[in-house]
């Protein structure tokens, strides 16, 4: 009998002791209590949407307030109530909350590195106490910094339609503005971050010479220290400078910069433009012709490689370079210009910087092989037609701009060279 009364203790403590684990469990999970009504409090909101900058998209002008994801995170930032949309919030009134610390999460859309879809995010604490009422105004608005390209009248007169512009944030942030897409950009921002790049590629109408350039913005040190914050947006207009010859016509950007707490026109430093070289005051009336070209002169050719080939990352589209060279190859050089994460992949193969594909090293081979550009057996050196099929190689690549040039000598010294330009999206 004693005994029975002892197990029966035994069991019964057990069971208080599940009970009260299971609640502290809960605690920590949640990080809040659960305990009488007395600790309960109201919270209500009274959220707001700022817009961007400028006139959204059609796409973006029926995003409204209660579009927003709503989001009441503990004061670890561990999801405590979530709800798809402010409508849905306001239609779980009263929101009781045990007393503790939170933070408020509204947003729409994901945050990514680069995109063409803009997000929106605020991220405010505050605090529930016990049997009162906690109202909280706040805003969502823009979290990333914008930036959008106008292409004057006149550049689309001068350049060809094959231009691009690649922008990118300085922190793995690359997005390419061409003919086929013109949508804005949006780029994450970090607290370090002070700078945008642009790389200009365009390719002239009249001379067929393409025109490359490569410029800085830097937001100017006098405000918020120069850093480029969320919801900075970068207007960025392209044209071209002045001149009565079409020929002898470069890029010149002009940028206003919409920021948080005011408006104000960034002046671009243009040093790094190459300028126009001065044309002849007293030409030759009667100048040489341009010489024959000799008809054994390396050929190179192929599908893809007229034009910036454009396709999205992870897909492909074909790629085959063809040569014919009469005297023989001597020299096969292979350039590949690409963004910094893609050159380091490619130093331990040695492929980074400049390659002969007649002349390779044992490490560049095997490499080469391994991608499947290269067969074990074949000979680049002293062949006199040659083909290269890259379109398996396409997918591989990262999102961003991409030059494969080529320069191919033969053994009398003839040579010609071929840039391939690959742009890669989102």
């Amino acid at each position: 009998m004693i005994k029975n009364r002892i197990f029966k203790n035994i069991i019964y403590s057990t069971i208080l002791l599940v009970i009260f684990a299971s609640c502290e469990m809960k605690k920590e999970l949640t990080g809040v209590s659960t305990g009488d009504k007395t600790e309960i409090g109201v919270f209500e909101i009274d959220l707001a949407l700022k817009n961007e900058a400028t006139a959204p998209t059609k796409t973006d002008a029926a995003l409204s307030v209660n579009d927003l994801s709503v989001q009441i995170l503990n004061k670890e930032g561990l999801v405590y109530k979530s709800f798809e949309t402010y409508t849905a919030f306001q239609e779980a009134h009263p929101i009781e909350l045990p007393a503790a610390e939170y933070f408020l999460k509204s947003y729409h859309g994901e945050l990514e590195n680069a995109s063409n879809k803009p997000y929106y995010e605020s991220l405010t604490p505050f605090k529930i106490q016990a049997s009162k009422t906690t109202k909280l105004t706040d805003t969502c608005s823009l979290a990333t910094v914008k930036v959008a390209i106008t292409l004057t009248p006149e550049f689309l007169e001068v350049f060809k339609d094959d231009y691009s512009i690649t922008v990118t944030n300085h922190d793995s942030g690359i997005l390419v503005h061409n003919s086929l897409n013109q949508a804005p950009m949006y780029f994450k921002t970090n607290a370090q971050q002070t700078r945008v790049s642009l790389a200009i590629k365009a390719t002239n109408i009249k001379t067929g010479k393409p025109i490359e350039t490569s410029q800085e913005i830097i937001k100017q040190g006098d405000y918020d220290e120069g850093v480029i914050l969320p919801g900075d947006f970068f207007n960025i207009k392209i044209d071209t400078t002045y001149s009565m010859d079409i020929s002898n016509v470069y890029p010149k950007l002009s940028i206003d910069l919409t920021m948080i707490k005011t408006d104000v026109t960034v002046s671009v430093p243009t040093d790094n433009i190459i300028p126009p070289t001065d044309p002849d005051l007293n030409p030759d009336p009667n100048p040489d012709p341009d010489p024959t070209p000799d008809p054994n002169t390396p050929v190179i050719e192929g599908d893809g490689i007229e034009t910036p080939l454009t396709f999205a990352h992870g897909s492909a589209l074909p790629l085959v370079v063809n040569t014919t060279i009469p005297n023989g190859i001597q020299k096969f050089e292979v350039t590949i210009i690409t963004i910094p994460e893609l050159t380091v992949l490619l130093k331990p193969m040695e492929l980074d910087g400049t390659f002969d594909m007649a002349n390779l090293t044992e490490i560049q081979k095997g490499a080469l092989i391994e991608l499947k550009l290269l067969t074990a057996d074949e000979v680049v050196i002293g062949a006199k037609t040659k083909k290269f099929d890259l379109t398996t190689f396409m997918p591989l690549l990262p999102v961003g701009e991409h030059t494969f040039r080529l320069a191919i000598t033969d053994a009398k010294g003839l040579a010609n060279t071929k840039d391939i330009v690959v742009i890669v999206t989102q």
